[in-house]
């Protein structure tokens, strides 16, 4: 067992393995402006640099009661569904949490906060069709972590790109806040092959006898060929899952070179979809066959560079849903690193990788410590009395990180943990239930019973959209209705300008024979945020009149432009 970045790298086979079902839940997650929005926003309690000084006088940020009142406040908002109101208080969090005039040893104590902040309100701000009122945010919070907290900075960076992108539709505003994360871009791709029940996952396809460019290999379904990317990438994400076919139970190859000025210890950062294997001159430097959603960063590997030309060969596996990975070259610590360049070997340099064997066994030095946020709460949950913020951070952060195999709960062992200690804590349970929440196309799969309990659990502690998860759980697993407006009534009781509460009564009525409650529903909408996705999308579906459909491809257009379809 090797421990690689956040990750414990465990070379073994599979068993025989923030939001998610819903529309409005799905816009809580990427490898994804309201205007009005004014009466929702809540103003954010304004810290004063004294008392966050005196915070930082302690290992948790959690000293000073000022600094916890105003994140209750921002979580209180969530839980209740007003998330243009969270959103303002996790921006004006940021802000002044980045912001401060302290001792760095001091404000690194306060990173798990501006972690999980930072990635709430890009969470919130897609859903809310507002990245234009972040991006900056995200851009000054990626120039003022850099050397403190290189891989909060490079988060912030990437989250940028994304939001400038959202904003503005252009590519070149994105990679402007790219540039700097030491993306590979330059692969060369070979694929599918067969990975029929994760079977190919130690099978040795030919990539793994000799990288020959110009070669060909017996595919999955056809002949496959080595091949460039056909357009540019994303943030660097290489998507196997739009450029081939069959692309459900298989797997695929990714080569690029890189050239080193001199020998050099670096870092392979890596997000995948699902299953890897990476080899670095035919040293395999890390393996792991397991089934989890892409996020960028899930993994940190040590990529020792030999001065000259250097051949890194990826492997990635598929069951099914989305396929592909990033990676991005760094130092050590996370920052950008020196001496190094993508590009193609010519005459024999190239040749000789024609007889490059990959080892099927871990290198010795494919270790890597780990490091960052949760290496930061880890060291603090392991302490004689951890506090139950602590636990709560390092649940959720693992769960939003989502490195482990979906079939393993690191995550919610850590929530529980809090929870033991905050049983009134409705977001604690929320998260507890979302972090038991297979990901799975069997119903029998999933852990059903135990995401129910905590999301009444959640609902209990005055939660909303704990009760609109559980509202929609009873109308399209069971068709019960009765059970749905129930939970619904106590959402929209808590909340009645719950945009996600008002669609799903609208459901409920039409499936009762009610007239018109969709549009009904839609103008109820407007009223309360007419440019939310979720608006929106109800909008669009209502309009199938004489007359209303360049409205409708008007707004289907602009969502796919935004990156909400």
């Amino acid at each position: 067992m090797r421990s690689q970045g956040d990750q414990v790298i465990t070379p073994r086979r599979k068993g025989e393995t923030e939001l998610e079902p819903s529309n409005w839940t799905k816009q809580m997650n990427r490898p994804q402006p309201s205007r009005r929005h004014a009466s929702m926003t809540l103003r954010a309690p304004l810290f004063a640099v004294a008392f966050l000084a005196a915070a930082c006088c302690c290992q948790s940020a959690w000293c000073n009661p000022e600094l916890e009142a105003a994140i209750e406040k921002a979580e209180e908002s969530l839980c209740e569904g007003r998330f243009n109101t969270a959103l303002e208080q996790y921006r004006n969090l940021l802000k002044t949490l980045s912001s401060l005039k302290t001792p760095a040893q001091d404000k690194l104590a306060l990173m798990p906060e501006i972690d999980l902040a930072l990635r709430r309100t890009a969470a919130l701000s897609r859903q809310l069709g507002r990245s234009a009122d972040v991006a900056p945010l995200f851009s000054t919070l990626a120039r003022q972590l850099a050397e403190l907290s290189p891989t909060i900075s490079a988060l912030a960076s990437y989250q940028a790109g994304w939001a400038a992108l959202d904003a503005s539709g252009s590519t070149a505003d994105a990679d402007n806040h790219w540039e700097s994360l030491g993306l590979l871009k330059n692969w060369r791709i070979m694929g599918p092959f067969d990975n029929e029940r994760g079977t190919g996952f130690l099978s040795t396809y030919a990539p793994e006898k000799g990288i020959d460019l110009d070669g060909a290999a017996e595919g999955k379904a056809r002949e496959v060929r080595w091949r460039t990317l056909p357009r540019q990438t994303l943030a660097g994400y290489v998507n196997f899952n739009e450029m081939l076919r069959p692309r459900d139970e298989a797997l695929a190859y990714a080569v690029t070179f890189i050239e080193a000025a001199a020998q050099s210890d670096l870092t392979l950062r890596l997000g995948s979809d699902e299953s890897y294997r990476i080899w670095l001159n035919g040293k395999l430097l890390a393996s792991e066959d397991i089934q989890r959603k892409f996020v960028f960063d899930q993994n940190a590997i040590g990529l020792p560079l030999q001065k000259g030309w250097n051949c890194l060969l990826i492997k990635i596996g598929e069951s099914e849903g989305s396929w592909g990975f990033t990676a991005r070259i760094t130092d050590p610590e996370g920052k950008p690193a020196r001496g190094w360049r993508e590009g193609l070997p010519a005459g024999k340099a190239l040749t000789s990788y024609k007889e490059l064997s990959a080892s099927q066994e871990l290198a010795e030095n494919a270790v890597l410590a780990p490091t960052g946020t949760l290496a930061t709460l880890r060291d603090r949950v392991e302490k004689e009395a951890p506090r139950a913020r602590d636990h709560y951070l390092l649940g959720v952060l693992l769960r939003m990180q989502g490195a482990h195999d979906s079939d393993e709960h690191p995550d919610s062992n850590a929530l529980r943990l809090a929870i033991q200690a905050e049983k009134k804590k409705g977001l604690y349970h929320y998260d507890l239930a979302r972090s038991l929440q297979a990901e799975s196309s069997i119903a029998a799969q999933r852990d059903d019973n135990n995401w129910r309990k905590a999301m009444l659990a959640s609902e209990k502690a005055g939660c909303a959209i704990a009760s609109i998860r559980l509202a929609e759980y009873y109308l399209e697993t069971f068709s019960n209705m009765h059970r749905a407006r129930v939970h619904l009534d106590r959402a929209l009781k808590i909340n009645p300008d719950l945009i996600a509460g008002i669609l799903i009564q609208s459901r409920i009525e039409d499936r009762s024979g009610f007239p018109d409650a969709g549009r009904k529903a839609v103008t109820a909408a407007r009223k309360i945020d007419s440019s939310s996705p979720a608006t929106l999308l109800a909008r669009a579906a209502q309009l199938a009149g004489p007359g209303q459909l360049e409205e409708k491809i008007g707004i289907l257009r602009g969502l796919l432009d935004r990156k909400h379809l």
